[in-house]
């Protein structure tokens, strides 16, 4: 109760006391009167207290799940974009390693037609040969990364993991293989 109330409190009891026809209080039951009124006081103030208390335990601990929502909701967007970079690179590398293996194809294609030249497609066997193995590992990837994604939905992590680091690495083979075709080429082009 704040001062006022309590005096509010105080003028209502004096003013139906003497509605009752009380002329004068004794002092003895003034204060106990006083004494009832200070321990009302007092337990609203405790009430007051507790709810003041409880009010800020509550704020602390919406604090802090707001908090833990913020970090959750922030782990599941940085894993998408995870997600949405490795089908990027995925399909880069299907498309680079398809498109040379159509691009060598046509060129065979040229060489054959011409019979002077048609000695030459031999040589060019390796090469398309990494150009087909890239397109068969960009397959497997993708086969691995929905491996990768049932194995962290159902909590299996640890193979998820590992099923994750194999992709990566199939994915830096595949880049590889590219480039040690590109070098392959060269050296036949270099030689014609």
């Amino acid at each position: 109760m704040n001062p006022k109330a309590v005096i509010e409190t105080i003028k209502a009891d004096i003013n139906s006391a003497k509605d009752q026809g009380a002329s004068a209080i004794e002092t003895e039951r003034l204060i106990r009167y006083l004494d009832a009124l200070s321990n009302q006081v007092n337990e609203a103030g405790e009430n007051l207290d507790r709810d003041a208390e409880l009010e800020c335990i509550r704020a602390h601990y919406a604090n802090h799940l707001s908090h833990y929502n913020w970090l959750k909701e922030q782990d599941i967007e940085l894993f998408k974009s995870v997600i949405t970079s490795g089908q990027n690179t995925l399909r880069a590398s299907m498309l680079l390693h398809g498109g040379a293996a159509v691009a060598l194809l046509a060129f065979i294609g040229h060489l054959v037609v011409n019979p002077s030249t048609k000695s030459l497609v031999g040589q060019f066997a390796p090469i398309m040969t990494c150009f087909l193995i890239g397109v068969l590992n960009v397959v497997v990837c993708h086969g691995i990364t929905y491996l990768t994604q049932y194995c962290y939905h159902h909590q299996r992590n640890i193979f998820g993991h590992i099923l994750n680091i194999s992709s990566s690495v199939l994915s830096v083979f595949g880049y590889d293989l590219f480039g040690y075709a590109c070098y392959l080429s060269y050296q036949v082009l270099k030689a014609i």
